[in-house]
């Protein structure tokens, strides 16, 4: 259930969360990916496995996703990601493009036990992104949502220069 409180957290509100008194650190076993292999195969670590993907709506949007060397903070490669939204009325057709990870293995991946996630990112010109995580609630294969798709999420403003990114889950909002 969605939170009417707009509190951001699914089943309670902010008072239930349970906050470590030395702050939020990165798990040992927390990096989705590096992309310093070079490949779409996301790191095995913390019992994920699964890869990176794209998908653009019928009407004209693009996406393309590759990866490049160099990186944030001396990496040797980072994912590169160019494409273009069409513009149209019909939101249920003409809904932009997308880049994910995508989890395999026994679905949904759990994440309960992670606070949010950190990236870093740049874009050509400046410019704002929406960031959303699918959950049991929005995404089809948790069998809870009737009206799917309306993922949790984050509006971004992207720089030039490589920024860090931390996106509490409890921050996110539909």
């Amino acid at each position: 259930t969605h939170d009417a409180g707009g509190s951001g957290v699914v089943g309670g509100d902010v008072a239930d969360l349970n906050v470590c008194r030395a702050g939020i650190r990165i798990a040992d076993d927390g990096v989705i990916d590096d992309f310093e292999d070079g490949n779409n195969q996301l790191s095995l670590e913390g019992g994920r496995d699964g890869y990176w993907y794209t998908a653009h709506d019928p009407t004209g949007s693009t996406v393309e996703m590759a990866m490049q060397e160099g990186g944030a903070g001396g990496s040797e490669e980072s994912m590169h990601i160019t494409g273009t939204t069409a513009s149209g009325a019909d939101e249920s057709k003409t809904w932009g493009a997308q880049v994910g990870a995508m989890f395999v293995g026994k679905p949904p991946y759990d994440a309960s036990k992670y606070a949010g996630i950190m990236f870093k990112a740049r874009a050509a010109k400046a410019g704002q992104v929406r960031f959303n995580i699918g959950d049991i609630n929005t995404h089809e294969d948790g069998k809870v949502c009737e009206t799917c798709w309306n993922h949790f999420g984050k509006t971004l403003s992207l720089t030039p220069e490589w920024k860090e990114y931390r996106i509490l889950f409890t921050d996110t909002r539909q």
